[in-house]
């Protein structure tokens, strides 16, 4: 009976060193998850402030162009007007409802 009893004392400290060997693993495994998350972060970060400098730089294009695109309108319309200016009045009249709309 006392062997029987040894066996199975030896089996339990088996089984206890099988789970603390299991959750060293564990726990080192979560604390890497832990700083794979945190560069992650870090990444998703830059990214985002990359991607809210590169919005802004490209509104900033967008309004030039608009601006750009209106001059371009009234330099016709002026061109327009010098010969004949009942259709520079209309380009013109039709440049500003065209901005207007836009």
């Amino acid at each position: 009976m006392a062997d029987n009893q040894g066996d199975q004392v030896a089996l339990l400290q088996r089984q206890l060193i099988r789970y603390a060997d299991d959750l060293s693993s564990a726990i080192q495994h979560t604390a890497e998850l832990e700083k794979s998350s945190e560069a992650i972060k870090k990444q998703l970060t830059a990214y985002g402030q990359d991607f809210r400098k590169i919005y802004d730089e490209l509104a900033v294009q967008l309004e030039k162009t608009k601006a750009a695109y209106l001059e371009i309108i009234h330099r016709l319309s002026l061109a327009a007007e010098f010969k004949d200016e009942d259709t520079g009045d209309h380009i013109e009249r039709i440049s500003h409802y065209s901005a207007v709309m836009a």
